[in-house]
């Protein structure tokens, strides 16, 4: 990641944490799918997670 993403990330991470909180209480069968996943699968969890991020952010690979 480069600084001037990494600035990027730190900026938009306080909206981002607000979209998934109202993303996840507006949507409960999603979000106990997603925490399914977290607990089945944490290496799957945590790709799904960085390629959200990343196409939130417009990183590329």
């Amino acid at each position: 990641m480069t600084q001037e993403e990494a600035k990027k990330l730190q900026a938009a991470a306080p909206t981002m944490q607000a979209q998934l909180e109202t993303f996840l209480k507006d949507n409960p069968i999603q979000a106990r799918e997603v925490m399914e996943l977290q607990k089945r699968n944490p290496e799957e969890f945590a790709k799904l997670q960085v390629s959200k991020i990343k196409e939130r952010l417009g990183f590329k690979e």
